[in-house]
């Protein structure tokens, strides 16, 4: 009995003595920036050369063409409304899905019916995509 009280004493000893020390972390081997293994790979220092910005030029629109767009846009989603509402009651900030940016941001300042849209759209804002509708689909028979 006491040599197994020996033997036991022993190992936790050993263990003890064991979780104790730290293992030392290796740490990962550092690659060289090599001037010919850039050259031969064909990448080049994105780094090493500064960029400058260069400001995207916007065209100005007078506010007179950008109530033309906005009421295109709106007449536009006016006739694409699937849902049967009168257009004399729907205002046209109502039409997130198919208004741009700057026009729903336009009809926020300028209330406007659909209704009234079609009379003071201009041709200079072309008509968004439609979806295809099931009507159009192929027969089933071909």
């Amino acid at each position: 009995m006491t040599m197994m009280k020996l033997v036991v004493s022993a190992v936790v000893v050993v263990l003890l003595a064991g979780c104790g020390t730290k293992v030392q972390q290796q740490k990962p081997p550092r690659i060289e920036d090599d001037d010919a293994t850039s050259a031969l790979s064909g990448e080049t220092d994105m780094a090493a050369e500064p960029t400058e910005l260069v400001p995207v030029e916007e065209k100005k629109v007078t506010p007179e063409e950008q109530k033309g767009m906005c009421c295109a846009e709106c007449a536009n989603a006016a006739a694409n409304d699937r849902s049967g509402d009168d257009p004399t009651k729907v205002p046209c900030v109502d039409f997130t899905a198919d208004l741009g940016k700057k026009c729903l941001m336009w009809f926020r300042s300028h209330a406007m019916m659909a209704s009234d849209a079609p009379s003071c759209a201009t041709k200079a804002a072309p008509p968004k995509p439609q979806m295809p509708t099931t009507s159009a689909a192929a027969p089933a028979g071909e």
